[in-house]
């Protein structure tokens, strides 16, 4: 699946607000890890803003500390380890010293959407953590993929709410 079939089902703005420039992504990788391709081709294509009302990709350029890829990794991570203190509950490595898991976007209900981190960038699959932290799914699919699937009703998320997505999905970017 490609960013042109996400294109088909997900119309990207006209106009896309705070798309980040090569430098600013090769901040982030330097100070995380390599970024994923097909996650360079979203947040290029599309910049900040909301997928149908409920699903927030991160973008590293933003000033809004809510959508920041730089301030919400560790943010999430800490309430990640801290919710769950090692007991077991996930089978991924979530210590201080791990990074299995990565932040790239949340839902309107609080959902985690995260990397997991073995292998190449690539090849990541993407895990689907309730707010809760009880429930997790994981879906061997880059983001573009994961997209094309969820916004066509072809993949069913079960944290997610049945309402999601809508019938004719909509990109809404950040106002200014």
């Amino acid at each position: 699946m490609s960013i042109e079939e996400l294109c088909k089902i997900l119309r990207p703005p006209a106009n896309p607000k705070e798309v980040p420039s090569p430098t600013e992504l090769s901040t982030v990788e330097q100070e995380y890890s390599p970024l994923p391709d097909a996650y360079k081709e979203f947040i290029g294509l599309y910049g900040t803003g909301c997928i149908d009302g409920f699903i927030w990709i991160y973008n590293p350029t933003t000033n809004n500390s809510n959508l920041s890829m730089k301030d919400q990794i560790p943010r999430q991570l800490d309430a990640i380890r801290n919710a769950l203190q090692d007991d077991g509950r996930l089978p991924y490595d979530v210590s201080e010293r791990s990074r299995e898991l990565l932040p790239f976007g949340m839902t309107d209900n609080g959902d985690f959407l995260l990397w997991r981190t073995v292998g190449s960038p690539n090849a990541w699959s993407i895990v689907v953590l309730e707010s809760r932290l009880g429930a997790y799914e994981e879906f061997a699919l880059s983001i573009v993929e994961f997209l094309v699937q969820v916004l066509s009703r072809k993949l069913r998320v079960s944290i997610f709410p049945d309402d999601f997505p809508s019938s004719k999905p909509q990109f809404l970017p950040v106002a200014d």
